[in-house]
């Protein structure tokens, strides 16, 4: 689902399925809205949890997995996240302020990070949900 489906009740929904529904268990990706939250609150927590990428000169890429605990739920929610630190854009002009960019999913999937922010990228279509019920979730297959 997109960033407009991040709703809380949604995670709710989707787990009370998973419990009800023992034999036939989805997998989902919420893409998550930072509307509450900080890029830099995830670049803190993506520096101390693992190492990075670096695809060119002045930008990191930082790929990791964590767990939130929610009142509502039963279970907890297994987050994914995507942090972009560049120091330097894409024309080798060097930024005084370092620009950060994250992508955040809450997940009921067993794929890596990295695995999961490509297949949302490849599953998204602007505009639409995606129904995990319907959606194929081996993106290792891609």
């Amino acid at each position: 689902m997109d960033s407009g489906n991040d709703a809380l009740d949604n995670l709710v929904e989707c787990q009370k399925f998973n419990q009800q529904h023992k034999s036939i268990q989805i997998d989902y990706i919420i893409k998550r809205n930072l509307r509450k939250e900080s890029p830099l609150e995830w670049l803190d927590l993506a520096r101390k949890s693992g190492p990075s990428t670096q695809p060119r000169a002045g930008k990191k890429v930082y790929f990791g997995r964590c767990v939130r605990e929610y009142a509502e739920l039963e279970k907890p929610v297994s987050i994914v996240y995507k942090v972009i630190e560049r120091t330097i854009d894409c024309k080798g002009q060097q930024l005084l302020v370092p620009e950060v960019e994250a992508e955040i999913y809450s997940v009921f999937a067993s794929d890596s990070p990295s695995t999961t922010s490509f297949g949302y990228s490849r599953l998204h279509l602007p505009g639409r949900s995606i129904n995990p019920a319907f959606a194929p979730m081996d993106f290792g297959l891609w």
